[in-house]
């Protein structure tokens, strides 16, 4: 049984890899620490806890030795931190190399660079070798690995988390030893890369001259994980389906490929040495072409030490071939342990083999008991039912994940794996043949090709159809909660030792459940005013999840930080999105955000006749069904039933600047105000003053980012704010805020808040005041 002691001490893999994964965390949060003090209390306590190893209580030393290894291992990545404070600040000339391409978008590369030297005077030259990310904006500007480079500029450093739930980039980018960016003010190649034609590009290459330019493309994302050239449409249809996994390279893959491999090697070879060997070499030959993802090293690891084991004539348990596999990717690269490819690849593999020792539970507790046999029933089981309850099982697994970092999973995806995954498998294997045939002879036979074709045709129409299924995504309130509510039920269901327990808790389940939306229901307005650098945004959630959002920043910081800050917090859904102009800063991220979540309507002023990205918003917008609302001056709007929300301007549509023509709200929440100024100057603020003391707010935007050019000081005591918000970037070339508006507030007792300086500000209202709170 999997819950008795027995079991547990059948996998001590399972523990050790659990403690260390403990530590690693713990490492992760803890501030700086001195490496070779923990690694020695470690190392003494590991030793106490061996000798002693017979005795109940060496569990404790060998238990505190596991957690300061992974404490130690976990806390490599606030190392960065020293070095970013030499190197930040000035202007360096950096030599080093090209390590690899992380992405292309446009015109727009980001490469990682390995330092290999830096100097502030371009003289005296300075050894330094660490990892940054290269940017360059021009699409002239393509490099290969290895290629020398002398860049001269700054590196940045990255931030710490901006935003309630969004990333803190300075610690993702900390566990993988990169210490900052750059974008060079020049560039000199020093040396080129060693020209060599790897294997991807080899199978690349063949698999164009083997298929149509989409198909292509589409197995070139199941073969070697390489989506670059598959379009948004197919990517979003198998991502919307749940079949996403098939272009990623995984341990599905890797399982792919052995049973290949195990066929092939029947043919070629008695001795099983040999057949061993080939079976290590071509396994890991894959995982190098492919990258040596933690998905690919997590199966390739667990075959490989069941190959290791046959000769010791010993059977490895499960759980301790999974866990010994975590332990050996995490002792080599704990930062592994926070990518989401390794915790979802582990998290299925749980799922996996918890389903496959459910069944085998119930193979056993049968055995003895005469079974009537149904036609076909045989048959069902095993490639029907078994293949079911083991995606499902997957699905419940990973579903919460998939809800934290991606903002939903595709509940269709149960029924949808159990035809797709062994469709692919059969085009893994058959353009395995086909490439192996292309490059012993030369010859393309087009019966096999037709073959691959229509397979993915195949894939690519069960992915459309479960993206366009009804309710193919669980991306509504209250999601995550409930994701992870199923999976404790699934858990505790299936150990359960009786039925009536399994009733039970299936009862107790439903009634949390509908429970659950009263019970996480906050009985405040809360107001979130992002950090977006140099833009604005603000999102106003009413008491019962309605929302409104106001400006959604430039196109980067709606990608970077809202969309993940917004998902992170389980909302999917905005109900109202009010543009105040079409200025890159503050609306440039609407596409980002229409196209990620469910918008029940866009409010905004007339754009500029001229303007293309408003045309391209409204055409989205409407092009998805999403009622667009024009308003001006007078104009109400209904948000939430307990608020009012009146336009204040601007008078007419826009005939000249954005920022003259900016949409101006005042929310009313019972007795707390709140005002909106989008990027108004001084011209617009003279003509609102006119409406007296109906301006009084307790809370204010500040106009244009705090700008010289706005938020005189009687517009400022007209409105009398309590509270008030500056959004501005950093060290931002347009001195916002001004010192004069800063003056003005100060004199006035306003107490501010700014973006460049404080991060994201939260606020809560009880409809009689309104207060911050802290997010941190």
């Amino acid at each position: 049984m999997l819950t008795n002691r027995a079991w547990l001490n059948s996998v001590p893999a399972v523990k050790i890899a659990l403690l260390f994964a403990l530590g690693i965390i713990m490492g992760d949060r803890l501030l700086h620490i001195d490496p070779f003090l923990f690694t020695g209390i470690a190392a003494v306590m590991l030793v106490a806890g061996i000798v002693f190893l017979p005795r109940p209580w060496s569990i404790v030393p060998l238990s505190i030795g596991l957690l300061l290894l992974g404490i130690v291992a976990g806390n490599r990545s606030q190392s960065v931190s020293s070095d970013l404070q030499k190197l930040t600040r000035q202007n360096l000339v950096i030599g080093g190399e090209i390590r690899s391409l992380e992405y292309r978008i446009d015109s727009r590369a980001v490469y990682l660079f390995r330092t290999t030297w830096i100097s502030e005077d371009g003289e005296h030259l300075q050894p330094h070798r660490s990892l940054v990310r290269l940017i360059t904006e021009s699409s002239k500007d393509t490099f290969s690995e290895g290629t020398q480079q002398l860049l001269y500029g700054r590196i940045e450093s990255y931030p710490e988390r901006r935003n309630p739930g969004g990333r803190d980039l300075k610690k993702e980018f900390g566990r993988r030893q990169i210490i900052g960016w750059i974008k060079p003010d020049r560039m000199i190649t020093t040396g080129l890369a060693t020209v060599a034609v790897s294997p991807a590009s080899t199978i690349r290459k063949i698999i164009g001259n083997l298929l149509p330019q989409q198909e292509a493309a589409l197995l070139t994302g199941m073969i070697l994980g390489d989506k670059n050239a598959l379009s948004e449409e197919v990517r979003d249809n198998f991502r919307q389906s749940g079949l996403y996994h098939l272009l990623a390279v995984s341990g599905l893959h890797i399982g792919f490929l052995f049973v290949i491999l195990m066929l092939f090697v029947r043919f070629i070879a008695f001795r099983l040495a040999v057949r061993r060997l080939i079976l290590f070499a071509g396994l890991w030959a894959y995982v190098w072409i492919t990258g040596a993802n933690p998905p690919t090293l997590r199966a390739a690891l667990m075959l490989t030490l069941i190959l290791l084991s046959f000769p010791l004539r010993r059977v490895p348990i499960r759980w301790n071939l999974l866990a010994s596999a975590a332990l050996i990717i995490l002792l080599f690269a704990p930062a592994h342990l926070f990518k989401v490819g390794f915790q979802l690849s582990f998290l299925a593999a749980t799922g996996v083999l918890l389903a496959i020792e459910v069944w085998e539970r119930r193979s056993t507790c049968q055995a003895d008991i005469p079974q009537k046999s149904l036609p076909y029933s045989n048959f069902l089981t095993e490639y029907l039912f078994k293949p079911l309850s083991i995606s499902l099982s997957v699905t419940i697994f990973t579903a919460p994940l998939l809800i934290y970092y991606f903002g939903g999973y595709a509940p269709i995806a149960i029924l949808l794996n159990v035809i797709a995954v062994p469709v692919a498998g059969l085009v893994f294997a058959l353009t395995w043949a086909a490439i192996f045939l292309n490059l012993l002879t030369g010859l393309l036979l087009p019966a096999l090709n037709g073959a691959i074709e229509l397979g993915l045709k195949i894939l690519e129409s069960l992915a459309a159809w479960g993206a366009s299924a009804p309710g193919n995504a669980l991306n509504s309130y209250g999601g995550l909660p409930v994701s992870i509510l199923i999976l404790t039920l699934f858990l505790l269901t299936i150990f359960a030792s009786s039925w009536r327990r399994r009733i039970l808790l299936g009862v107790g389940g439903l009634v949390i459940f509908l429970l659950l939306p009263f019970l996480t229901v906050s009985p405040y307005l809360r107001l979130d005013c992002f950090d977006v650098g140099q833009g604005d945004s603000a999102l106003i959630t009413f008491p019962g999840g309605g929302n409104v959002m106001i400006d959604c920043g430039s196109a980067e910081a709606a990608e970077y930080e809202l969309i993940p800050s917004l998902k992170n917090r389980n909302i999917h859904r905005i109900n109202n999105l009010v543009l105040s102009h079409f200025d890159t800063d503050h609306a440039g991220g609407a596409e980002a955000i229409l196209q990620h979540f469910q918008v029940d309507r866009l409010v905004m002023t007339a754009p500029h006749t001229e303007d293309p990205l408003g045309k391209r918003i409204i055409h989205q917008a409407q092009t998805a069904g999403i009622p667009v609302a024009v308003k001006y001056l007078g104009d109400t709007l209904d948000f939430y039933p307990a608020s009012k929300c009146l336009a204040l301007w601007p008078s007419s549509p826009c005939d000249g600047s954005e920022n003259q023509h900016s949409l101006v709200l005042k929310l009313t929440y019972h007795n707390t105000d709140l005002l909106f100024t989008g990027d108004i100057g001084f011209k617009e603020e003279r003509r609102l003053k006119q409406a007296g003391d109906y301006l009084d707010s307790e809370f204010l935007k500040i106009p244009h980012h705090g700008s010289k050019y706005s938020s005189y000081k009687a517009f400022l005591e007209t409105v009398t704010p309590e509270f008030a918000f500056i959004s501005a970037g950093r060290n931002n070339p347009f001195g916002h805020p001004a010192n004069r508006v800063l003056y003005d507030l100060n004199e006035l007792n306003v107490t501010v808040h700014r973006t460049d300086k404080h991060k994201a500000a939260v606020y809560l209202s009880d409809g009689n005041s309104i207060w911050p709170v802290q997010w941190k």
